[in-house]
């Protein structure tokens, strides 16, 4: 259904009865006068004038649509999204390198970002990005948990370097695609060096 962002102007509308009052109140002659010599192009001229009558009915027409339309685009119709915007993204990008695996903190922070992730719904969609030297990435944003976990508990722990600068200019481009309000990239690391 389209809706209106400035409904305001619509109070524009009532620029429709200027041309509609000027057409009514025009000078019409008040009384006919024959001419002998124009006896033989009476027919002509009533053929002209009904012309002339249908031409003036087509620019009051033309005239008052010229006025609605002015008025609907300053009152900006537009088609809202048929599923709403939502509140959040968030894009998480895991450090999936060997010291991620260390025993006095991997529990505790996949412990953690389990947690992160159980917080998503149809309000707060997320991403994971499993960044090593490649970033993996599942196709689209969630607002499943269990997805997102499904993913990330079959592609950790990983056991090589990671490197965030790409993931971290990936995870900017699919935010942008996303038309959500409030968007942001939590890095989850172990405090070793990223841009």
């Amino acid at each position: 259904m389209i809706q209106l962002a400035f409904t305001a102007f619509l109070g524009g509308l009532a620029g429709i009865s200027v041309p509609i009052i000027l057409h009514f109140i025009r000078k019409k002659p008040t009384e006919p006068v024959s001419f002998p010599s124009f006896m033989f192009l009476r027919k002509s001229v009533i053929v002209k004038q009904i012309r002339n009558n249908i031409r003036k009915w087509i620019v009051l027409i033309l005239r008052c649509l010229a006025l609605i339309l002015l008025s609907l685009a300053f009152s900006w119709p537009y088609i809202p999204e048929f599923s709403k915007k939502s509140d959040s993204a968030v894009v998480f990008l895991w450090d999936n390198s060997l010291s991620m695996t260390a025993k006095p903190y991997s529990g505790g922070m996949r412990k953690k970002f389990m947690a992160m992730l159980s917080k998503t719904d149809s309000k707060n969609p997320a991403l994971v990005g499993i960044v090593s030297d490649k970033t993996a990435w599942p196709p689209k944003f969630s607002s499943d948990p269990k997805t997102l976990i499904d993913f990330f508990e079959k592609n950790t722990p990983g056991y090589g370097i990671s490197s965030f600068e790409n993931a971290i200019r990936q995870a900017d481009l699919k935010l942008r695609e996303n038309p959500a309000k409030n968007k942001k990239i939590v890095l989850i690391t172990d405090r070793q060096k990223h841009p």
